[in-house]
């Protein structure tokens, strides 16, 4: 049901507001981390929590989801979380995967295409 629930919402908000780059995504649903800059050198907090608190929550909610099954899994030491996992907390890896979901979304929403899971895309 939080599946069909975070779609719905990301297709109401990316179809009524046009974004030409996924960071603006990203930064609509409040799952990136806020920037303090002064003269060349880059702070980054924590993530910003503006913009749709109930799709923030649902989209760090799934992947934490995720995560827990994951940790059951024999193999997942090789996969992209797996190596997320074993070099930040339970909580920064989530917040990262509910951005990586939330890119992965907007791009087959802003696309029209369906989600193939062994998807490779063409090299130029």
């Amino acid at each position: 049901m939080s599946e069909l629930m975070i779609l719905m919402q990301m297709a109401h908000l990316i179809y009524t507001i046009p974004f030409v780059l996924w960071a603006a995504v990203s930064g609509l649903f409040g799952i990136v981390p806020r920037q303090h800059s002064t003269g060349g050198k880059s702070n980054l907090l924590g993530i910003s929590k503006r913009g749709d608190a109930y799709l923030r929550t649902l989209l760090i909610h799934a992947a934490r989801a995720v995560i827990r099954v994951a940790e059951s899994k024999p193999n997942h030491e090789g996969s992209w979380l797996g190596k997320l996992m074993e070099r930040r907390s339970k909580n920064v890896a989530a917040v990262a995967l509910a951005n990586k979901n939330a890119r992965t979304v907007w791009a087959l929403l802003t696309h029209d295409r369906s989600y193939e899971s062994d998807y490779e895309p063409l090299v130029a």
